[in-house]
């Protein structure tokens, strides 16, 4: 068991606040912008997480080895604009509201489908467009 010395825990205390206090001082300069419409304010702004997603039906056939598929999402959308922004505009801060807006509707979808734990299988990520971006979107 470690123990650490009241000066580590200051020192740790203090990088926490000025981590938050840059944080807080980058939205005063460069404030989010929603990562489907543009709109100041947040990541992902209320009217698109309402509007963005199109839950559509199981695919009638789907490849093989696929018991069933489904899609959650229309890529000429809100939700591609916002899919766009994560991979191509360096905005990995997307994904948490976007897989969070995101996650009602695999519950939606894997329900239909009668599937108690849904498999999601990332796209993988070509090594070049991974190391350009700085990290792997899927």
């Amino acid at each position: 068991m470690s123990v650490q010395s009241p000066l580590s825990t200051l020192l740790r205390a203090a990088i926490a606040v000025a981590a938050l206090s840059a944080r807080n001082l980058t939205d005063l300069i460069v404030p989010d912008l929603c990562g489907a419409c543009g709109r100041e304010g947040s990541l992902l702004c209320d009217g698109c997480r309402r509007r963005f997603l199109d839950v559509r039906a199981p695919l009638a056939d789907p490849p093989p080895p696929l018991a069933a598929a489904a899609t959650l999402g229309r890529y000429d959308t809100e939700l591609g604009a916002a899919l766009r922004t994560l991979k191509f505009h360096a905005t990995p801060r997307l994904a948490q509201p976007l897989g969070t807006a995101l996650a009602p509707v695999v519950d939606t979808v894997a329900a239909a489908l009668g599937a108690s734990a849904p498999l999601l299988v990332a796209t993988p990520t070509d090594p070049e467009r991974r190391r350009l971006r700085g990290f792997d979107h899927a």
